[in-house]
């Protein structure tokens, strides 16, 4: 983000899953996407390779806690999350407590089996061209 590569007020992330899947999603908008795609790898790789600050993983640990809790406040939101757990097999609670209980290992660990550059892609959308 320093470098300007991505319009922060856009920049978001999401993950999903399903039986036999998982997918990671970085999205915004960027005047170079390739650039972009390129240093959130980096920023990744430079993870993998050095791990990251304790308390960063705390402040951050604790704002998905905080959302998660947040949400409970919200009927749509409860419904949401108990339908999509379901079908995933999963139980509201039991997610939020894995979330109190992650550790930098557990975060570490997954990002040997995910978020690796060979099983990434680059979708780009560009504002279609007049005909001449």
């Amino acid at each position: 983000m320093d470098a300007g590569l991505i319009n922060e007020a856009s920049f978001g992330h999401e993950y999903f899953e399903g039986p036999g899947f998982a997918s990671v999603i970085f999205s915004g908008e960027s005047r170079d996407p390739e650039a972009a795609a390129d240093e959130i790898k980096k920023a990744i790789a430079s993870v993998r390779a050095e791990g990251f600050d304790r308390d960063t993983f705390e402040r951050a640990k604790r704002a998905v806690y905080g959302r998660n809790i947040a949400a409970l406040n919200n009927v749509g939101c409860i419904a949401n999350s108990l339908v999509a757990l379901e079908f995933a097999g999963r139980e509201l609670f039991s997610y939020i407590d894995a979330v109190a209980q992650a550790g930098v290992d557990d975060v570490l660990g997954r990002l040997e089996v995910q978020l690796k550059p060979q099983y990434s892609s680059l979708s780009v959308v560009r504002p279609k061209q007049p005909a001449p």
